[in-house]
């Protein structure tokens, strides 16, 4: 019977609003975002070190220099961004992506996108999230489809379209607005948003890794399928599978 009435108080748990600890949220966001937008050319080559050992040890060959040209994430927008920072340069022939691939990976993200929406389960702001996640990779793939150009030789670079840096602010923001507003502990909700971010750090630069690998030893389509379908995925999956467990041990201590 204990077990019984704890599920009943979990499923009618009314979390509250706690107006200091979803402030506190606000300001790790802003911070976080201020902290990504002038300190990120640091981060992204401390990716491309540990991507680079990676790809030594899956026999990858590549030469790793900077592009250049980076622009801080304050100047990027509205319509400003160019590609700039580390990059690896792979001796693969770079081809625009397929349209029936480009087809078929932005089908499956509107259906995901569909979905998503109709799940009663899944709380509003991390629907939010994936509506911002999947048009930044259908808008990043549609620009490669259009106009990239061909060339003997494939440029990845570690910037702000792949190294997964955006999804710091993400994180903050989902953490501040759909948990940090609820009723609970504190120490809870920064121990999941931090559990959130080093996972995130962990997850992208392996994300890179095994996606450059696979463009190399498998071939364009794996990579494409890979990098645009699989990897958005899994962002979303984790950010909200971390802020379900955060919010469920909320529930628990309240």
């Amino acid at each position: 019977m204990e077990s019984l009435s704890e599920e009943l108080r979990r499923a009618f748990w009314s979390p509250g609003f706690q107006r200091a600890h979803f402030l506190i949220g606000l300001l790790i966001s802003a911070f976080a975002t201020y902290l990504v937008g002038t300190n990120f050319l640091g981060y992204w080559w401390f990716q491309a070190r540990i991507i680079a050992q990676l790809l030594d040890m899956a026999h990858v060959p590549y030469t790793l220099f900077d592009m250049g040209r980076a622009r801080s994430l304050f100047q990027i927008f509205p319509l400003k961004y160019t590609s700039g920072g580390p990059t690896f340069e792979l001796p693969v022939p770079y081809k625009r992506p397929d349209p029936s691939t480009v087809v078929f990976i932005l089908l499956n993200l509107a259906i995901a996108s569909f979905i998503i929406w109709r799940l009663r389960k899944i709380p509003f702001p991390i629907k939010i999230l994936w509506f911002i996640i999947a048009p930044l990779a259908g808008t990043t793939l549609l620009y490669n489809a259009f106009w990239s150009v061909p060339h003997r030789l494939t440029w990845i670079t570690v910037d702000w379209s792949c190294s997964g840096v955006m999804m710091f602010i993400l994180i903050s923001v989902a953490f501040s607005i759909g948990v940090f507003g609820l009723k609970g502990p504190l120490h809870i909700k920064l121990f999941w948003m931090g559990v959130t971010m080093l996972f995130s750090i962990a997850w992208n630069v392996l994300r890179l890794a095994v996606t450059i690998a696979t463009l190399y030893h498998v071939g364009t389509l794996a990579f494409l399928l890979l990098h645009y379908l699989a990897g958005t995925f899994i962002d979303f999956i984790y950010l909200a599978t971390f802020a379900g467990i955060a919010i469920g041990q909320l529930a628990e201590a309240s």
